[in-house]
């Protein structure tokens, strides 16, 4: 499993207890990494993203939400196998098949969405995957400057404003 991480100097926290944002889909993974940078600029500066991958047999905690863990502290966390998370919570981070009603929704982990949900958009906005044990350094895939994703190209725009006048 593919898993990124929001952070703020150049090298990332793998060590047991760091938070990551599973990846199961792609489409998902863009709506979750942008949520969780907004949510987490807020309070510091967010600088670079991130990308590992995941042994198997590496412990983790799969939260399909990270209400579905408060109150709990991390020594606490059910940490399994990759290979034996429930098969219901990585299903849960994926964007839905068709839209759902109105109505009360169970999600997975005691969480449960209120009202409709559009076909196409994954129902939890804020996934987490904690790790149970440190993570080697050859599991990073790479890690790269964040405004690289998130600003564009700038060319583009500075050209289609040279001849209005701007």
């Amino acid at each position: 499993m593919l898993a990124l991480k929001v952070h703020k100097d150049k090298n990332p926290n793998t060590r047991s207890g760091s938070f990551w944002i599973p990846i199961v889909d792609w489409r998902s993974a863009r709506i979750h990494l942008r949520n969780w940078r907004k949510t987490l600029s807020q309070s510091r500066r967010i600088r670079y993203l991130t990308l590992v991958r995941i042994p198997k047999t590496h412990p983790v905690f799969v939260g399909v939400d990270f209400t579905s863990r408060f109150g709990c502290g991390l020594r606490y966390l059910p940490f399994v196998p990759l290979k034996n998370v429930e098969p219901s919570i990585l299903h849960a981070l994926k964007p839905l098949d068709k839209a759902l009603s109105r109505g009360c929704h169970h999600v997975g982990q005691g969480l449960f969405i209120l009202g409709s949900a559009e076909s196409g958009r994954p129902l939890p906005g804020w996934p987490e995957l904690i790790l149970g044990a440190d993570l080697p350094r050859s599991c990073i895939k790479w890690t790269k400057d964040i405004r690289l994703l998130i600003r564009g190209d700038k060319r583009l725009d500075r050209a289609s404003t040279e001849g209005c006048g701007f």
